[in-house]
């Protein structure tokens, strides 16, 4: 121990370097905490950064489709004829030719004022196995089931008719008129049940007119046996 120092003035500066100490040891605490909470924060923004950041989605690409090879397949047939399955280049006889009809309705307007024809005999004011019926006076009209269409006159051919039915077929009822030729195929089971051929048979509209209220439709008709 020096001259000049007392023990209480010792005791003084040992509790000075300990506080200097603790102080210094805190700052350096502190300092560290400091840098961990910036480390954390700067991670923390980081994070929210990179997960508020739109996630681009690839799709891998699906198979692909082989280009379509040839041509398309026409929808209509060739061959024999799609509506009445009759082909136009078959060898058509004649069944009958140029048999003048005269069909009479019983009325010009009401309940029973039709009159039927029969394609197969053929006969005019047909009560059963009806072709056609002719209805009212004047022109009236003659309705039917069977293909119908119109042709140029009487003299057209079974392929003329098919061609028309195919192309231009008509809807009954049809309206006459005079000069008008229509041409029908009649229906293949129902001449097969009752023994005869089935026909393709043209009607020409010879002349219209009415008498004591009854409708008279002159006509010819022609027709052709279907093989």
């Amino acid at each position: 121990m020096q001259p000049n120092q007392t023990p209480g003035k010792l005791g003084k500066n040992a509790t000075s370097l300990i506080a200097v100490a603790v102080a210094t040891v805190a700052l350096l605490l502190s300092a560290a905490a400091l840098v961990v909470a910036t480390l954390a924060l700067a991670n923390s923004r980081k994070n929210t950064t990179a997960s508020s950041m739109p996630q681009l989605v690839t799709t891998p690409p699906g198979p692909t489709q082989p280009a379509p090879t040839g041509t398309r397949s026409e929808e209509v047939p060739s061959g024999p004829d799609r509506t009445t399955n009759i082909d136009p280049g078959s060898v058509f006889t004649i069944a009958y030719q140029r048999e003048h009809l005269r069909a009479t309705t019983p009325n010009c307007v009401g309940s029973f004022d039709t009159t039927g024809i029969d394609f197969d005999e053929p006969r005019a004011d047909a009560d059963s196995s009806l072709d056609a019926q002719y209805e009212g006076c004047s022109p009236g009209t003659i309705s039917t089931r069977l293909p119908v269409a119109k042709v140029s006159s009487g003299s057209a051919t079974p392929k003329d008719c098919l061609e028309q039915i195919r192309t231009q077929p008509e809807v009954s009822p049809l309206t006459p008129a005079s000069g008008l030729t229509f041409c029908f195929v009649t229906d293949k089971g129902t001449a097969a049940q009752e023994g005869v051929t089935q026909k393709i048979v043209f009607l020409t509209v010879d002349s219209l007119s009415s008498a004591n209220n009854h409708g008279i439709l002159n006509f010819t008709l022609t027709a052709h046996n279907v093989p």
